[in-house]
């Protein structure tokens, strides 16, 4: 009877759980196809090669600790929108 009970809550649970994890997705995949990023060590505009190295990264606001794949540095690099949206 125990064991019902405890099956039954990790069925309630778990859709918040898959919502949760789609609605952390959703914002970041946006920032993946409509900004880039700026470079601080060449300062030429790039975007990741995976939207998981994005999704990842250290943020801290409009800068990602992210490798830019020009000059291949690991550092900080501004969030700026695209130009011309891609869709």
């Amino acid at each position: 009877m125990l064991k019902m009970r405890k099956a039954e809550c990790n069925m309630k649970i778990l859709p918040i759980i898959v919502g949760a994890v789609i609605a952390a997705i959703i914002p970041h995949y946006y920032l993946y196809k409509r900004y880039h990023y700026i470079c601080s060590g060449c300062s030429k505009a790039f975007k990741p090669n995976s939207f998981f190295i994005s999704m990842f990264a250290l943020n801290g606001g409009n800068y990602r600790r992210v490798r830019c794949t020009h000059c291949h540095c690991k550092a900080w690099a501004k969030l700026e929108k695209d130009s011309i949206e891609n869709s």
